[in-house]
Parts: C-alpha cells; sequence; structure tokens
C-alpha cells in the first residue's frame, strides 16, 4: 500500500484509487498477490542504498506521476515508505515464528482484535521469537517501512546514500524452537492437485513433441541444446565467470563469451535456427552486462522522466483507465503506453524483463 506515503504538489497527475496496490498480472484478484514464502530482503548488501531497486519487495506501485520527486530535499523515489499486510495460513505443527525485518512489524493471530507490536527497528536487522498458543490457523502480519525524517533526494548524493538498510521482512517458523525454516503458506488439497495436474500435462506435451521429433534431429540440433545449455548454467553460475580477472583494459570473462559466440557461428552457420539464435544472443547479453545491473533491476523509474510518465500510464490502463490512457490528449507518444502495459502483463512488473522483451 502507498498511503504512507506523500504525493508530488509541483506536477498534475492522475490516480485510481484501489484498496490494495496492483499488480499487471493479477487484474481480478482483489489482493496485490500470492507468495509461498515471507523472503523480502536486500538483493546484495553492498547495494542497499539503491532502496527499492534493491530489494525483493514488488514496489512497482510507486511508478505513479503522483510519486514524481525530481527536486533536490524531495523524497528519494526509491526509499518512499510503504506498508504492506500479509495473510498466511500456517500449519498445525508450528509452534514458534521468528521475525527478521528492519521497519515496523504487528501481528494478529486468527484474526483477533489484540496482537503483538514488535520493537521498531530502522537502523539494524532485529529479530524477534514469538512463541503461538495452541491450535493457531492462521496470522496477518501488518509491515511498515517509515523512515523518520526521510530520505531525500540530493544531486550532489547519488553513490552510497543513504547508508541506512532497507526494507527487510522474513519469517521462519520452527515445531521446536530451534530448528528453522521459511514459513510456508499452508496449501489446500484443490490447489495441490491443479499444480501436479499442471506439471503432468506440461510433461505430458514435452514428452509427446520430443516422440515426434526424435526422428528428425541432427548434429545441429545437439550443438544448437548444447550452446544454450551452457549459457543458461554459466548464468546460473555467473559470479564464476565474474572471478576471471581483467589484465588492463581486457576483461577475460567477455573475450571468454566472445570466443563461444565465435565458435557458435562457426559451427552452425549453414543451421542457424532463428529461435536458437534469438534465445543465444539474449542469453549472451545477460552474460555481458556489468555488476551491478546484471543484478539489479531499476525498475522505480526516476522522477521527471518521460519513462516514469509511460510506466505511469500503463499501470492506469492496467487499473481501468483502458483506452484513454491516462490522458484525454495524446501528448506522448500514444502506442508505447500500451505496448508496456502488455510486455508487462506477460513478463512482470521489472523494468528490465520489459526492456529484454523489447
Amino acid at each position: 500500500m502507498d498511503d504512507l506515503s506523500r504525493v508530488t504538489e509541483k506536477f498534475e497527475f492522475e490516480d485510481i484509487d484501489v484498496l490494495c496496490e496492483k499488480k499487471f498480472s493479477l487484474l481480478t484478484s482483489k489482493i496485490s498477490g500470492y507468495e509461498p514464502v515471507i523472503d523480502f530482503d536486500s538483493l546484495d548488501s553492498k547495494q542497499s542504498w539503491r532502496g527499492a531497486n534493491n530489494s525483493t519487495f514488488p514496489l512497482s506501485f510507486f511508478n505513479s506521476k503522483k510519486f514524481n520527486f525530481d527536486r533536490r530535499y524531495e523524497p528519494r523515489r526509491e526509499w518512499l515508505p510503504f506498508r504492506a499486510l500479509l495473510y498466511a495460513n500456517i500449519d498445525s505443527e508450528i509452534n514458534y515464528l521468528k521475525f527478521d525485518y528492519i521497519g515496523q512489524v504487528s501481528v494478529k493471530l486468527d484474526n483477533r482484535y489484540t496482537g503483538f507490536g514488535l520493537p521498531d527497528s530502522y537502523l539494524d536487522k532485529t529479530s524477534f521469537i514469538l512463541e503461538l498458543p495452541n491450535n493457531i490457523e492462521s496470522i496477518k502480519v501488518d509491515y511498515r517501512f517509515n523512515k523518520v525524517p526521510p530520505i531525500l533526494w540530493d544531486s550532489t548524493l547519488q553513490v552510497g546514500y543513504p547508508e541506512d538498510p532497507y526494507a527487510k521482512l522474513v519469517i521462519f517458523g520452527s515445531t521446536n524452537g530451534n530448528d528453522w525454516s521459511l514459513l510456508k503458506n499452508k496449501t489446500g488439497p484443490t490447489l495441490i492437485f491443479a499444480y501436479y495436474l499442471f506439471i503432468f500435462n506440461c510433461l505430458g506435451l514435452f514428452v509427446f513433441t520430443l516422440y515426434k521429433k526424435l526422428r528428425h534431429i541432427s548434429l545441429s540440433h545437439f550443438y544448437h541444446a548444447s550452446f544454450l545449455l551452457f549459457l543458461f548454467l554459466l548464468h546460473r553460475n555467473i559470479d564464476l565467470l565474474r572471478e576471471l580477472p581483467v589484465i588492463g583494459v581486457i576483461d577475460i570473462s567477455t573475450l571468454f563469451l566472445l570466443f563461444i559466440a565465435i565458435i557458435y557461428f562457426i559451427l552452425l552457420r549453414k543451421n542457424l535456427n532463428n529461435y536458437s539464435l534469438l534465445i543465444f544472443c539474449y542469453l549472451i547479453n545477460l552474460l555481458l552486462v556489468d555488476y551491478p545491473w546484471a543484478k539489479l533491476d531499476s525498475y522505480i523509474r526516476p522522477g521527471g522522466s518521460d519513462s516514469l510518465t509511460y510506466e505511469s500510464q500503463a499501470r492506469l490502463i492496467m487499473l481501468g483507465d483502458r483506452l484513454r490512457g491516462g490522458e484525454d490528449i495524446f501528448f506522448y507518444s500514444p502506442g508505447y503506453r500500451y505496448v508496456l502495459n502488455i510486455l508487462h502483463v506477460f513478463f512482470g512488473e521489472k523494468w528490465m524483463v520489459a526492456w529484454y522483451s523489447l
């Protein structure tokens, strides 16, 4: 929820009020989303100053022009305050909950009127263990990140500012208070059946397609699959690739990837497949992106930018503005807002996903 954050007073904006902020992929849901575990943290502790752009909290709703702050000493957009209400059905065997958090947390058990308020923590990570009464079936967590005084935008302090840790909420469960694991939302039998039915259908379709293609597999198919699998494994172990040395201005990891690309094109120059080539170039591109951009996604767009305007218009379309697209008379490129909306629906909230999709 964005009700803790102030809105701009220097720019005009349009907004559609909703009880819970919406995701592009969950238009018909009354809630913002579903999470199998509560594990919201900074992706890289060294980049904590980037705020929401370094966090697993889903905060794309800040890409609205009502939060268009771009003046010195106005609120910094990546550090705007927010509130999250989280609900979970818990297993009857869970007797203890542990909260690792930065911010403000309160907990209610089985929708009771009273709950537990945990100590506020903004300067350091805090852990709090809660012993549950018997027969507790659900919890409601009210999380707030609202630093006082707020973090302000300053054009002279961009890298490494602020030094404070950003929002965090990770919930663990335990049966004995000693062995901890991430608390999982209790899954009903209908959802479990639907999940396994989906997996079975996917595997069946894959096996059927493979059976039909077995008679037509050539050496080039094997080369395509091998190169793509190798690049995928490199991407999953990208930290090992970055350990290769840099000699002067020569980056050995970049040369290694270029060597792979040359071998790929030499071996398959007569049998290039459009789909395989597209995936190959996509994976090579991901591996060539420098740190920290390969790990972080700067999807909270800067204030005063056209990109924030388009993101805001795409969100208005998603929230019900439809063909109007956020304005009666188009002052910006009319088509891009609709393209961006569709990309977010199919590929997710983050900016980098939409960019690579384009």
